[in-house]
């Protein structure tokens, strides 16, 4: 299986290659939807992505995924 490795910030996940359109839906709704938690079923188990919106900053935000 290939796989991608995503490093920010000194923080590192490892997905198969097949996921990355399931991670791009997740974020893409995330994105649609700030405050609002999103799901996406892949093949390697449930992706959950929120965008938390900085009042301090309101033109930048932060995507949060977890896989479950």
């Amino acid at each position: 299986m290939s796989t991608i490795t995503l490093s920010i910030n000194g923080q590192s996940i490892r997905f198969s290659l097949a996921d990355v359109e399931n991670i791009e839906a997740v974020l893409s709704q995330a994105t649609r939807n700030p405050g609002q938690r999103a799901f996406h079923a892949s093949s390697s188990g449930r992706l959950e992505a929120i965008v938390e919106l900085d009042p301090e900053q309101s033109n930048h935000s932060q995507a949060v995924l977890a896989d479950f």
